[in-house]
């Protein structure tokens, strides 16, 4: 993908890959000065492209454990026989967020389809370009802040693991820690190189538990 940029008088065609280290260097050029509207293009930059920012446990994880605990009975108002679970991030004390909420709904396989369209009752949608099979469906609600995604999987399947992950964080002060750190090196990344890393370090996580 190929970005131009227009500057008065210029055109800059950027490749993604080379977006983040060009809004690093606009904004090094504004500290460094004079280098007039450096500041307009660097967030213009930043709301085209997202970058990635996280909040200390602090700043989120009150808000969202009362959010889990909210959402789960309504969950469990239409799955009664559901594994209702709140994973990701904000269910591990400690934990740095973008500061979105994760639940894992388990259901016997026989009953994925009921409990995707219970969930959608709840006005969740299906997640465009994520994974999906018999055994996974993710859905959120959209234009929420904070975002919430569930994730309804089929009980004893391999996508158990967002259970495994969470407590594997929960268990390891030394695996949180690397997690933090991993998460602060990513901040002002693009998603995508943040989403790549990330898959990396819960692979080797899950490797060994």
């Amino acid at each position: 993908m190929i970005v131009a940029l227009y500057f008065p008088g210029y055109v800059l065609e950027l490749s993604v890959s080379k977006w983040v280290s060009s809004v690093q260097t606009l904004k090094k050029l504004e500290l460094q000065g004079p280098a007039a509207g450096t500041r307009r293009y660097a967030s213009l930059f930043e709301a085209l492209i997202p970058i990635m920012k996280f909040l200390p446990p602090e700043d989120y994880q009150a808000r969202n454990i009362a959010l889990f605990s909210d959402l789960e009975g309504q969950i469990l108002e239409e799955l009664p026989r559901a594994r209702v679970e709140h994973v990701g991030a904000s269910a591990v004390p400690g934990a740095f967020s973008k500061g979105d909420l994760d639940v894992f709904v388990g259901v016997p396989p026989e009953e994925m389809a009921a409990a995707i369209k219970a969930i959608q009752k709840l006005g969740f949608t299906a997640k465009q370009g994520t994974l999906r099979t018999p055994e996974l469906c993710m859905l959120e609600l959209e234009a929420n802040d904070p975002g919430i995604a569930i994730q309804v999987v089929a009980n004893g399947s391999r996508f158990e693991f967002f259970i495994t992950f969470r407590d594997a964080l929960i268990q390891s002060p030394e695996l949180l820690s690397s997690y933090n750190q991993l998460k602060e090196r990513c901040s002002g990344a693009t998603q995508e190189s943040y989403r790549d890393k990330k898959s990396s370090f819960i692979e080797s996580v899950l490797d060994v538990h």
